[in-house]
């Protein structure tokens, strides 16, 4: 068991630094989920410029589509690599609002920080 209260499996990258991979989301969806109801959301700017990019989308657009997520569409979780005690939540959702999302995010101090949002 690790700090996190689940089995980690560690894997040795190319860059032989080690990241984490869990076979289930660290983040609730459905607190992600309430998070965004509350408005407990930062997007960063790289996020934003790729989702206007790639769909069109405005800061409306990507809250709408995470609201629309589904356990299903859950991809992986990994380590940060800026900060190695964060755990990163990364979705692939082929059919969001009609389009193929791949949304990566995390939550500290109580707010949902959507890291990246683009096209698969």
């Amino acid at each position: 068991m690790s700090t996190f209260g689940v089995k980690l499996i560690m894997k040795k990258d190319s860059t032989k630094q080690f990241q984490a991979k869990r076979s289930k989301p660290y983040y609730s969806l459905s607190a992600v989920k309430q998070l965004v109801r509350q408005g407990d959301v930062d997007i960063r700017g790289n996020a934003l410029e790729s989702a206007y990019q790639d769909f069109g989308w405005k800061t409306d657009d990507i809250l709408d589509a995470i609201r629309k997520l589904k356990p299903a569409h859950y991809y992986k979780s990994e380590l940060s690599r800026m900060r190695k005690s964060l755990l990163i939540d990364y979705y692939k959702a082929p059919e969001l609002k009609g389009e193929a999302v791949y949304i990566h995010f995390y939550i500290v101090d109580g707010r949902l920080i959507v890291n990246s949002f683009k096209r698969i």
